[in-house]
């Protein structure tokens, strides 16, 4: 080399190395303690005198476009109609609360904001098909190129979260089966459900006649129940990409694409029906929406030009983030989450001038219009807003001694309350498992390559804060930890950070695109080099994707599947819908088995069975041309046992778990002859 390195170069180096080790040695051996100890080391590595990177440079504001008339008069008529159309909405809602026609009136009003926002930007399909073919070779076979990497990866995640729904998850958690039946419901079945209300566990009714929509396309099955977790998890992939292309480069985007595909946590929540899932979807396409105003933004250390204001952005962009913001919060109660984080960066792109206060305001009135009749309903019903959110914060006292016993309170041990929130939290990051009921706690929620590149991520991460896009990765992080973590009980739990973690992908894509960036300037300082660096890792990236795809899969497919999980509830409602249809069903279940257990009562589309204490409430035989079906559980089996001689002609079938263990009894005894 023609020149040497500098006494501050081999520092960085040191340091890189110092904090690589640390990172690797602490997730090996589960230390949090060593893995936080490096991203503070790769600030100095990473850290540069100005803000370039990535081909992002700051450049000023540019002079407002004049305005036409015409369309701003044809964009606020629009505007009105779909607030007069919100009014019907919330008037129809009402008046005829079981309607679910109200959706009509609600979808005609989105459908005029939408079309607002396309007359006024003048959004046409067949220009953009024209600047397409107006690209030059080179861009086209790019492009072609970018379309096809992404597409295969969200192939591989649709691969790895649509086969055998019925079967796996092997269990239906009683959560999947509540909303199940509140589907069913919306289709008819039992009881009516009422559309822009809150259901059960205080949470929208929108959400199962979403899932009533699929049902009625894939059936009354849990295929049909599933699949639209399967479509939300999916659909964060292609986001994801675009995330990290546009903000840092194409191999941070294909890279935090591809570890949410592969990744076995993130399979598992999009093959469950919970709702959380999809209030991550929301939160991935609101991230990358807001932040196109914050190409080429300035830091926030740098003044703008004293005459500049914000280049007239797409209204229909603003109007999209509202309307996706307000959707959200019809899903799980961490959609609010989504409005905090949006509030951060609309301040700091407000602060930059890359937005104004006419922005901010569609985004609110499109967020406000679509939400509307639900929070017209919770206004009415203010109990319902939180659901049952008080019940699992950190600051109720029953939940403090629930999470670190007796004795313990904030006024005298906060600090040890916050010591352990933060360090319970973070470690799911390191080695430890979703330590909620809808997952295993003994597998690392993220495999051991993805935690040492997001950690690695997160030093480069803060080391580039000035940038609006770090700002606002770090803020997703960060914040979500807080909110969806550190003040919750019995952390980490899965189903809350959900929403926050897809960061960690994004984080882990932006190191290698930083280290890649950083080996392309060294090996080109290289004379008499002239062979393609990317051609010489590119085998190595490959066994990097590949590996993560093996681990992942062996921890889901492998190790959940075969683990030992609760299957009593799903095995004993296939049984009594078999059953149901030649004998009259009663339960002598416990505390968590009876008839109206969410599981059983979908698996039975709402049959209910009928809950006993002793044979003694059983009724007798009657020649309607249907026998009995006792089923059994726990201590009640050896009563079952003991007393099932009064049934002379019953007989007994014992019902068995994967790994031998007898789930419940039954006791058959035939119709009248």
């Amino acid at each position: 080399m023609n020149q040497k390195w500098s006494i501050s170069q081999w520092i960085k180096m040191v340091l890189f190395l110092s904090a690589a080790i640390l990172c690797a040695t602490g997730i090996l051996s589960d230390k949090l303690w060593m893995v936080l100890l490096a991203p503070p080391l790769l600030i100095f590595v990473f850290v540069g005198k100005n803000n370039d990177g990535y081909g992002i440079r700051p450049r000023p504001a540019g002079a407002t476009a004049e305005i036409d008339k015409n369309r701003v008069v044809v964009f606020i008529t629009y505007i009105v109609y779909a607030i007069i159309a919100g009014v019907v909405t919330l008037f129809i809602s009402k008046k005829y609360p079981e309607s679910p026609y109200v959706y009509f009136p609600w979808l005609v009003s989105v459908g005029l904001l939408i079309t607002a926002g396309i007359l006024y930007d003048r959004i046409s399909l067949t220009g953009w098909i024209k600047r397409i073919k107006n690209f030059e070779p080179a861009s086209k076979r790019k492009l072609v190129f970018e379309v096809a990497v992404v597409g295969v990866i969200t192939i591989v995640a649709l691969l790895l979260r649509l086969p055998d729904l019925e079967h796996i998850p092997p269990m239906l958690h009683g959560d999947e089966g509540e909303f199940g039946v509140e589907a069913l419901r919306a289709m008819g079945v039992g009881e009516s459900l009422r559309p822009f209300s809150a259901g059960w566990a205080g949470l929208s009714t929108l959400y199962p006649y979403m899932l009533a929509g699929m049902m009625s396309i894939f059936g009354k099955n849990l295929v049909g129940l599933r699949i639209l977790s399967v479509l939300s998890g999916t659909a964060c992939v292609p986001f994801i990409y675009l995330i990290g292309k546009k903000h840092w480069g194409s191999l941070a985007g294909i890279t935090g694409a591809w570890l949410m595909a592969v990744s076995h946590y993130n399979i598992h929540y999009s093959r469950l029906t919970v709702n959380n899932i999809e209030s991550t979807f929301f939160m991935v396409a609101v991230f990358f929406l807001v932040l196109i105003p914050a190409k080429d933004a300035p830091a926030l250390t740098e003044q703008p030009a004293k005459n500049s204001s914000p280049s007239r952005k797409s209204a229909t962009l603003f109007i999209l983030i509202g309307l996706l913001a307000g959707l959200a919060q019809y899903m799980y109660v961490g959609s609010r989450f989504i409005v905090i984080f949006m509030a951060v960066v609309l301040l700091v792109l407000l602060l930059q001038r890359r937005i104004n206060l006419i922005d901010i305001g569609l985004i609110g009135l499109a967020a406000l219009l679509i939400y509307s009749p639900m929070l017209s309903y919770y206004l009415q019903s203010p109990e319902s807003l939180l659901g049952r959110a008080s019940y699992v914060s950190i600051f109720n006292p029953l939940t403090v001694t629930h999470n670190y016993g007796e004795g313990v309170t904030w006024a005298n041990n906060a600090g040890k309350i916050l010591i352990g929130q933060f360090s319970r939290n973070l470690a799911m990051f390191v080695r430890t498992g979703d330590n909620s009921s809808f997952y295993i706690p003994d597998t690392p929620a993220f495999d051991g390559f993805t935690a040492f590149m997001f950690w690695m991520g997160l030093g480069v991460v803060l080391a580039r804060i000035k940038r609006t896009p770090e700002i606002a990765l770090f803020t997703w992080f960060s914040l979500g930890l807080i909110l969806a973590g550190v003040i919750t009980n019995d952390p980490p739990n899965g189903t809350r950070l959900l929403v926050m973690t897809p960061s960690v992908y994004v984080i882990a894509g932006v190191f290698l695109q930083e280290c890649w960036n950083k080996l392309k300037v060294f090996y080109q300082s290289i004379p008499n080099l002239t062979y393609p660096l990317s051609k010489l890792l590119l085998p190595c990236y490959c066994i990097l994707l590949g590996i993560t795809l093996l681990i992942n899969v062996d921890y889901y497919f492998n190790d959940y599947v075969n683990a030992s999980i609760s299957v009593l509830a799903i095995d004993m409602a296939r049984e009594i819908k078999k059953d149901s249809a030649i004998n009259h069903t009663y339960i002598m279940g416990d505390g968590y088995i009876y008839s109206g257990h969410g599981t059983i009562m979908f698996i039975n589309e709402c049959n209910q069975s009928i809950d006993i204490k002793s044979l003694a409430d059983v009724s007798p035989l009657t020649n309607d041309g249907k026998g009995i079906s006792i089923y059994a559980v726990g201590s009640h089996m050896d009563e079952l046992r003991l007393y099932g001689n009064l049934y002379p002609q019953g007989v007994f079938h014992e019902f068995k778990s994967p790994n031998g263990n007898v789930q419940f009894l039954e006791l058959e005894t035939p119709p009248l002859e």
